[in-house]
């Protein structure tokens, strides 16, 4: 009702053409912070990629010009992102790799309908079918026990109306492992679980490419160094890969490049709940510091 009056309120004014539509983004007041414009949006999740945003405002987009070759070394601080640390007791984690990952889009095409009036029995639904495939590659991909993950981030149906069987559901895959041979098994599970599960539901499935990545192996010899100034310091410390990609990931193909880990509390990430405590965060910079110091000399 409130949008609605918004919007009559609009169309009273002079404006030069007619307002038919309006769309309305929810306001979250999180933790006691107000804020005068959206800081959560619902609807359209494509953005503007930062080349479009770079030749709207005039700019070439291209990054070739900012290469550089004077560059010796990449040494990156983090939190780990993830519990390893922490339930180690381990104050710096020296990282190994960094992990391979694919990501891909998974659309399930079926058949629009009245929710209300039409039967259960016969119903070519893709939102069932791309919940079963995602109840199904979720378990299997759990009992690998080799490290591998598999997420679907996002989920969405179309036309996406409460009262409607959707004519499509979609869903954002991101397949992770330590090397892309265990990727690519991943993937074998969930083109073989949207085969089966499609087919028990007359539904059709396709997979579209986002991204993918080869994994990295951070450079030794830093590591090293990383691994020897935390035991100068007194600080516990550990080698383990990092599940997530990072900048290291890129700049690990142009010089050598290693990265520091420090404990994050309770391993939560990519949430309000994120920290590191002032203690951790001082350990970490000591060990970078010390190392940047000796690839300097």
């Amino acid at each position: 009702k409130a949008a609605h009056r918004q919007l009559k309120a609009v169309q009273r004014h002079n404006l030069k053409y007619n307002v038919t539509h309006a769309d309305f983004v929810r306001i979250r007041l999180d933790e006691k912070i107000r804020t005068m414009v959206p800081v959560e949006f619902t609807g359209r999740c494509h953005g503007v990629t930062m080349r479009e945003a770079m030749t709207q405002y005039g700019a070439s987009g291209d990054y070739r010009s900012c290469a550089r070759g004077d560059l010796a070394a990449f040494v990156e601080l983090h939190i780990e992102q993830g519990p390893v640390l922490e339930r180690s007791g381990c104050d710096i984690g020296v990282v190994s790799s960094i992990v391979a990952l694919h990501g891909l889009e998974l659309t399930v095409r079926g058949f629009a309908g009245h929710a209300g009036t039409t039967p259960m029995a016969g119903r070519r639904d893709p939102m069932v079918a791309l919940a079963g495939i995602i109840a199904r590659s979720t378990k299997e991909v759990e009992a690998l026990g080799g490290g591998e993950v598999l997420t679907f981030g996002q989920v969405s149906t179309l036309p996406g109306s409460p009262n409607v069987i959707p004519f499509a559901a979609r869903a954002t895959v991101d397949a992770r492992a330590d090397c892309m041979e265990k990727v690519e098994h991943i993937l074998a599970l969930l083109r073989e679980a949207c085969r089966e599960v499609c087919a028990m539901n007359g539904t059709l499935c396709e997979l579209t490419d986002l991204y993918r990545k080869e994994n990295v192996v951070l450079d030794e010899r830093i590591r090293a160094m990383i691994a020897r100034h935390a035991q100068e310091a007194g600080f516990s410390a550990m080698s383990l890969p990092s599940g997530a990609g990072h900048d290291s990931q890129i700049m690990a193909d142009h010089m050598p490049t290693a990265m520091i880990f420090i404990p994050n509390t309770d391993g939560r990430s990519h949430c309000k709940e994120e920290h590191a405590s002032p203690e951790r965060l001082h350990k970490g910079a000591c060990v970078l510091a010390q190392t940047l110091y000796e690839l300097a000399k």
